[in-house]
């Protein structure tokens, strides 16, 4: 008869069930394993709450530390300043040149104490982004300029071209200034005497290929504006330039005899501003030597401008613990609610609401077809009501035309405030657009003719 098993297996035997098994179908073994789990799951969660405890404090400390140090050392350049101006009379050439040292020494300390600052506000959320329609040319091109003196004296040729039509991007201009700067100024430092900075405006694809010709009339909805730093040193080694954007990293090389000693922040800072503008940056070395930086910012819509505008107001409301208020205005033809005024009678009503505006904080947005939001920090619920009304009596008492012919509108207001409604931008402009449509308060959601 044959055997169910080969002849090998048929004689082994067979294997018998461990204290391991049994173990593992004990319902009281299983369950005191899930409890020392939750344990160890629960021990682990209290670590990381520790470890992110001290990093808040390791920030906190930083921050606070880097502040007395900048005022201390605002006091020390103001002597030095007022030294080096003659208030004290004139002074000997050796001592100028060593105060000319000192003020050297001071900005270069300068720099570094407020890279701490930024990076632990950044890294805490409670770096304020004031983003607004900006020409982009005209930051950098003022930051290409404050740097034209340096590269003279380094025998650096800095120069700059833009391949953008004219365009307005939403970006806080000053801390997008703050990149390009760092940017060259790194190039400046590892570029030899009678080397090349160059800086470069252009429009990119999602690909990041670039737009250029007759391509730049008719850009795709999800093209980007982006800035270009390239120079002719020696590159970044390949194993460090995957991770040059992190936090004290730094190239080793160096093309000429500068002593510009960072803590190797700038980058760093440079990818979280860029990033908190929705854009990328990277760096390549290129062929033939040096390096080339890019970094993008993407063009939105006028909805998803006026969202962030929204969403960036609010943070800064919540760090600094103050109110910020919302009001809609909403303009159609008399009689037809659902027609737009004329693109030549925006015009005329955004002239006439940045007018009645009076404070620099206040934000006007145009959301299209005839919608405008203004966004007012420090700012009740109530005073912004009264910023409505003083909006409605104005456009009641301009005269509208399109064209030659004179134009009769209408309009409706909203008004959204915090504390009260909600925190996230998205609930924010919702609680005010609901009430331009509801019945319940006809004071703000009925249309009423201002002509």
């Amino acid at each position: 008869m044959a055997l169910p098993f080969p002849p090998l297996l048929a004689t082994m035997p067979l294997p018998m069930k461990g204290k391991a098994d049994q173990k593992a179908s004990d319902p009281g073994f299983l369950a005191a394993e899930l409890e020392k789990e939750r344990a160890r799951a629960a021990e682990l969660e209290r670590s990381n709450e520790e470890l992110r405890r001290r990093d808040r404090q390791k920030d906190e400390f930083i921050g606070n530390v880097s502040h007395e140090l900048r005022t201390s050392l605002a006091s020390v350049k103001n002597v030095i300043a007022n030294a080096l101006a003659g208030v004290s009379g004139e002074l000997p050439d050796k001592l100028r040149r060593s105060l000319l040292i000192a003020d050297e020494n001071i900005k270069r300390f300068s720099n570094i104490i407020n890279d701490l600052l930024d990076m632990a506000r950044l890294e805490s959320g409670k770096m304020a982004m004031h983003r607004s329609p900006v020409d982009p040319v005209r930051v950098v091109a003022g930051v290409v300029a404050s740097f034209e003196e340096e590269a003279a004296k380094r025998g650096i040729n800095l120069s700059s071209s833009w391949e953008v039509p004219p365009m307005f991007v939403f970006m806080d201009g000053d801390r997008i200034a703050q990149v390009v700067g760092n940017l060259i100024g790194n190039a400046l430092k590892f570029t030899p005497w009678g080397g090349k900075v160059g800086v470069r405006g252009l429009v990119v694809r999602p690909d990041c290929s670039e737009i250029s010709g007759d391509e730049l009339r008719s850009m795709p909805e999800d093209a980007a504006f982006a800035i270009e730093v390239s120079d002719t040193g020696p590159g970044i080694e390949k194993e460090r330039i995957e991770r040059i954007f992190d936090r004290f990293e730094q190239s080793e090389t160096r093309a000429n005899d500068s002593h510009d000693e960072g803590l190797g922040l700038g980058l760093a800072i440079c990818k979280q501003i860029v990033a908190l503008h929705q854009g990328k940056i990277w760096a390549k070395n290129r062929e033939g030597g040096g390096t080339r930086f890019v970094f993008t910012i993407p063009f939105m819509s006028n909805e998803e401008t006026f969202l962030h505008a929204v969403s960036d107001r609010l943070r800064i409301a919540g760090i600094h613990h103050y109110p910020l208020s919302l009001v809609l205005v909403d303009f159609a033809c008399a009689g037809s609610p659902d027609t737009a005024p004329s693109e030549e009678t925006v015009m005329q009503i955004e002239t006439l609401l940045r007018q009645v505006l009076r404070r620099k904080s206040d934000t006007l947005m145009w959301r299209g077809d005839g919608r405008f939001a203004v966004i007012l920090p420090q700012t009740t619920v109530e005073e912004a009501r009264a910023v409505s009304r003083r909006i409605f009596e104005a456009t009641a008492q301009a005269r509208w035309t399109s064209g030659s012919e004179a134009v009769r509108l209408m309009a409706r207001f909203a008004v959204a405030g915090t504390p009260g409604d909600p925190d996230t931008a998205e609930e924010f402009i919702a609680a005010a657009e609901s009430r331009l449509v509801n019945a319940e308060e006809p004071s703000e959601s009925s249309w009423s003719e201002v002509i």
